[in-house]
């Protein structure tokens, strides 16, 4: 179908013929007409297709959905609505400013969905995609879960926004993309096992945790944050088990902040954190580091030129934490330093703790032996603890200078 202009609608409704407003008359379909034998008040088939310089097209009664198999092109508008939901296997495509679907249920698309310039989904439910989402802004909004799956890409040129009130999920082999910038905040909880790739990149989850097994590239910024709805910081775990690269990268969370052995958080610039417990396992690695917690363990691998690590309570380092500049390690005097490893700076070694113990633990039988008996390695070391001396730190020390400052 060819049309100028192009006004499509279905089902029990009234409309008005002077403004060319469509009302639902409000006839709703049956559970087994939404679930096992899905009816559609507008079918498009693999065959047909409608063309016109604008489209407007309305589902209107409840529970009954919107189903394209064709080809829907609009060289203008778009406007496409649903009372149920909407099944696309074919494409529509918007050419116009505006490209809009809106749907009282969900929106699952096994084919493509294009607009030229901005591209609006809003769900009252699901937003499922395992085909294309494409737009120079791309705006999805829904009441329920958004899943990206099997080989689906969503690209906003420009931008690109999704808001859940349920979960967000980024499968294995699907990309979020944008070429500025990306925002997806899930009240729900978070999980990317794809790649999410943009210059900046802003990831808030108000759940339980965010899981992270594929890649995220930034150029510029990176920030994943958890908070609660009124936009306060929350308890929610960020759990890193693949790639978070930016120039910038900062992670915040109340709870815990952990990285397994195969995790890698790089970024070209700094790398900034707060979160109650590090359970750092994998590599971290930036030309500053600046984080803050309650309690730190360091299994792995921190480098930068300088660190900056400070907590309330004990850190223990069974890693490598080495800086090419400085590196300040505090705990405000109100934890201990356990270091079985290594700690090194090519500048300055700042260790402020109520004492710091470098020369390992007792193991082997009857807990004769030493285990874990620590390096430190600086150019001048400034120990500010109960210590007086740095032979009290016991283990291994390389330094070219030291400053002690006994604090009671």
């Amino acid at each position: 179908m060819q049309a100028n202009n192009a006004l499509v609608s279905a089902g029990n409704f009234t409309m008005d013929n002077s403004s060319g407003s469509v009302t639902s008359a409000g006839k709703k379909a049956t559970l087994i007409q939404m679930t096992v034998n899905p009816q559609y008040s507008i079918d498009v088939s693999s065959l047909g297709g409608i063309e016109a310089n604008s489209i407007s097209m309305v589902g209107n009664n409840i529970g009954f959905g919107v189903r394209n198999k064709g080809s829907i092109i609009s060289n203008g508008t778009l406007m496409l609505t649903s009372n149920g939901n909407l099944l696309n296997k074919g494409s529509i495509t918007g050419k116009g400013l505006l490209s809009q679907v809106s749907t009282v249920t969900g929106i699952t698309n096994d084919g493509s969905i294009a607009g030229a310039y901005y591209l609006m989904l809003s769900s009252g439910d699901y937003i499922v995609n395992t085909g294309s989402l494409s737009g120079g802004q791309l705006i999805a909004t829904a009441n329920g879960n958004i899943t990206n799956g099997d080989s689906g890409t969503m690209t906003g040129t420009s931008g690109l926004s999704l808001t859940s009130g349920g979960k967000i999920r980024n499968e294995e082999k699907a990309s979020l993309l944008s070429n500025n910038q990306i925002a997806a905040t899930a009240i729900g909880d978070f999980l990317n096992e794809g790649k999410i790739s943009a210059k900046h990149t802003s990831l808030t989850f108000v759940g339980d945790s965010f899981k992270n097994t594929g890649n995220i590239n930034s150029t510029g910024q990176t920030t994943i944050q958890s908070l609660k709805q009124d936009g306060s910081a929350n308890t929610g775990e960020i759990y890193n088990l693949g790639n978070i690269t930016g120039e910038n990268i900062n992670l915040q969370t109340n709870g815990t902040l952990a990285q397994s052995s195969s995790g890698r958080i790089e970024a070209t610039n700094a790398i900034t954190a707060h979160s109650y417990w590090l359970n750092q396992n994998g590599y971290m690695n930036a030309a500053d580091i600046t984080t803050d917690h309650g309690v730190v363990n360091n299994y792995g691998n921190i480098t930068a030129k300088n660190i900056s690590i400070t907590t309330y309570s004990d850190i223990t380092n069974e890693g490598q934490i080495s800086s090419t500049g400085d590196l300040t390690l505090n705990t405000k005097n109100k934890g201990a330093i356990y270091n079985y490893s290594t700690l090194s700076a090519g500048g300055n070694m700042t260790l402020t703790a109520t004492k710091v113990v470098n020369g390992g633990k007792s193991c082997g039988i009857l807990g004769l032996a030493k285990c874990g008996v620590g390096t430190l390695t600086a150019d001048k070391l400034v120990l500010n603890s109960s210590q007086k001396y740095v032979s009290d730190m016991g283990g291994k020390q390389y330094f070219k200078s030291t400053e002690v400052n006994t604090v009671k």
